[in-house]
């Protein structure tokens, strides 16, 4: 759906190896490296302008280990291409063949724009939270994020660039097609819909694909309630307004960039 790009070989048995890389969130000056890995991992990126001097830019390594890895390289040239390997668990991935990123032109701050929101859960009810969320709006560049602690994500349409990064992606509530992509290792949800359906997203259980862009009304949206001690129950949440959560986050959201 988002041009995905699967690097496990078949047959492949190294459970570090990087997983589903990605590229996103590109910029004149910064862009996203993410992946997933099926063991816990601190991994780390090494970038650099040379495909033979890798870390001649910067290195940067993960906090703490896990299966959800998601880098921000910053200070970067715009209009360059950029070259970068990967170390997960002691081995260095595309050592002989750098993976490669190209930074767009330099262009103003885009003022216009809206949110792109929601909350993913687990099938079983609790938040979702280090899930990866890839969103491609229209004909724009892909962009991502991280859920957070509660299972929230949340985009401005504004920072979204056209496919070849030159300008900023123009949005029409009714035909801008919004394809959402969330995933982790042991599951992933996709979901189409047109602009006006994604502020917010109905609740997000992981491993449901959804198609938003007919009218929803008859569509059940209740969330499992979570298991407490081990015990779990057959009874479902109301669905909650996810609009409610972000009343204090909004204002400095919509003036931060990427």
């Amino acid at each position: 759906m988002l041009n995905a790009r699967q690097i496990f070989r078949l047959g492949a048995v190294d459970i570090s190896t990087p997983k589903n890389v990605r590229v996103s969130n590109i910029t004149d000056s910064s862009f996203c490296i993410s992946f997933l890995t099926a063991k816990e991992v601190r991994p780390f990126v090494k970038v650099g302008g040379d495909k033979f001097f890798i870390s001649d830019i910067q290195t940067i390594r993960a906090n703490e280990k896990s299966n959800i890895h998601y880098f921000t390289i910053n200070g970067l040239l715009p209009e360059r291409e950029y070259f970068f390997t990967i170390n997960s668990d002691g081995v260095d991935y595309f050592k002989d063949n750098p993976m490669t990123a190209r930074t767009g032109k330099q262009i103003a701050s885009n003022t216009k724009g809206g949110i792109i929101y929601g909350k993913v859960y687990s099938k079983s009810g609790e938040e979702l939270k280090d899930a990866l969320v890839y969103v491609r709006g229209g004909n724009g560049s892909l962009v991502s994020t991280k859920t957070s602690g509660d299972g929230s994500f949340m985009f401005s349409t504004s920072h979204i660039r056209t496919a070849d990064l030159s300008s900023y992606e123009e949005f029409d509530e009714e035909r801008t097609i919004i394809q959402v992509l969330i995933e982790n290792i042991q599951s992933t949800s996709s979901i189409t819909t047109n602009l006006k359906n994604s502020y917010p997203f109905p609740p997000i259980i992981i491993g449901q694909n959804l198609d938003l862009r007919q009218s929803s009304a008859n569509v059940d949206y209740t969330v499992p309630l979570p298991s407490v001690f081990g015990a779990f129950s057959n009874q479902t949440d109301i669905p909650f307004f996810i609009k409610n959560i972000y009343k204090e986050k909004l204002p400095n959201f919509l003036n931060e960039q990427y």
